[in-house]
């Protein structure tokens, strides 16, 4: 596991998870956030037609941030870190220097907002392999947080993304944050993506307009299968198998 401390902040941070190979997405999110620190959960290249410039827009943006369940998997097979089930493009591996951008990545991290410390993680505890959606349990929420502080001390608050959906829950005296993912709309049927903004443990889940349009083409100039690509316009996820059942669409 590789710990990092990513510092002290005063003022509101903005909280960024899953750009998923969107530069489309990212560009706009860069546009928007006039100064103000950012702090990312990881989950760079996959999934999306533009992993190498995601990658290398992050690193030049010096934004922190963990590494997502994604970015460690393309570590370990180095392969093709944006095909998936759901029909990714069949695109070169990433460059070296992406691969070593993500390799300098932690795996968990902390940092303090006025007087509130937080660990920052890309979903699950590294190791355990559990994502927390919005319907998990409490049980399962305590024991994320339980591992967590054995590794870092005691927090106030969990920011965890892993999952593309974000939400925020309090469980007993901790504040668990997804700040959802910028790169890919939240199966809602609307094609804006989502942040959140930390002000002094105050959360607010933000939308994120973009060229939605022009990320779809990309993707499709990418090669990705049509229901890849039409993620970005529909705002609908074609396969729903990674989600519990709670969150799946009635049909």
């Amino acid at each position: 596991m590789k710990l990092r401390d990513f510092g002290h902040f005063d003022g509101p941070v903005l909280l960024v998870g899953g750009v998923f190979g969107n530069i489309d997405a990212f560009s706009a999110f860069t546009g928007m956030v006039a100064g103000r620190p950012v702090i990312g959960t990881g989950d760079l290249a996959a999934i999306g037609p533009a992993g190498e410039e995601a990658v290398t827009a992050f690193a030049d943006a010096a934004w922190p941030t963990v590494a997502g369940a994604s970015d460690l998997a393309a570590l370990e097979d180095l392969r093709d870190p944006r095909s998936s089930a759901w029909g990714g493009p069949d695109a070169p591996a990433l460059s070296d220097a992406a691969i070593r951008a993500l390799s300098a990545l932690p795996t968990l991290a902390t940092f303090v907002q006025v007087d509130r410390r937080y660990a920052v993680l890309g979903g699950g505890v590294p190791g355990q392999g559990a994502f927390l959606w919005p319907t998990s349990s409490e049980a399962l929420f305590r024991e994320q947080i339980g591992a967590i502080e054995e590794a870092v001390g005691p927090v106030d608050g969990i920011v965890a993304g892993g999952t593309g959906l974000a939400f925020h829950r309090n469980i007993d005296a901790h504040q668990w944050i997804n700040p959802g993912a910028i790169g890919l709309p939240s199966h809602d049927g609307r094609p804006e993506t989502r942040y959140a903004v930390l002000t002094a443990g105050d959360v607010m889940i933000e939308r994120l307009t973009y060229d939605a349009v022009g990320a779809a083409e990309r993707a499709r100039r990418a090669g990705a299968t049509e229901p890849f690509a039409a993620i970005y316009e529909t705002g609908i996820w074609p396969d729903e198998q990674v989600l519990p059942d709670a969150l799946r669409r009635k049909t």
